[in-house]
């Protein structure tokens, strides 16, 4: 037998096994866990924020329970701004996400996801929307309860 056909079998159980690995670990993604998170504690923390309500230049679009990369939980709040762009802000425990862009006393604020519709979102409007949603929870935190699942 000749030594690349000693070579073939190795060869492929190698593809093989980058194409599962590929398959089931893949790119870094959140999952939605549930529409919304307990209808007793989402108001009370966002102060009654729901679908269609306006902060600022933004309309919350949705908000949900997520699943963070790191496998954590987190609250997404969907924003369009009024220019069409659209964005999300994540709220997460403060323990569950390092290195936060904006804290209050007990959550971590991140964003992300800009999403096509008009002029893209710059730094200064991811850093605005996030700061209308922390102000909300910072009135509320220290007497709202945590969201299940968060």
């Amino acid at each position: 037998m000749s030594r690349g056909l000693r070579v073939l079998p190795v060869l492929a159980t190698g593809v093989v096994l980058a194409v599962y690995c590929a398959r089931t670990t893949g790119p870094a993604t959140r999952r939605a866990v549930a529409v919304a998170p307990s209808e007793s504690a989402r108001p009370s923390l966002l102060e009654d924020l729901k679908a269609g309500d306006v902060l600022g230049e933004w309309t919350v679009e949705r908000i949900q329970l997520e699943r963070a990369p790191n496998d954590t939980p987190e609250l997404a709040v969907d924003l369009q701004h009024k220019k069409g762009a659209g964005i999300t802000v994540w709220v997460h425990r403060k323990e569950n996400a390092p290195n936060p862009p904006l804290t209050t006393e007990r959550y971590a604020l991140t964003y992300g996801h800009a999403r096509p519709g008009g002029p893209p979102p710059t730094q200064d409007d991811f850093a605005r929307a996030m700061a209308l949603v922390a102000e909300r929870i910072r009135r509320t935190e220290a007497t709202a309860p945590i969201p299940d699942g968060l």
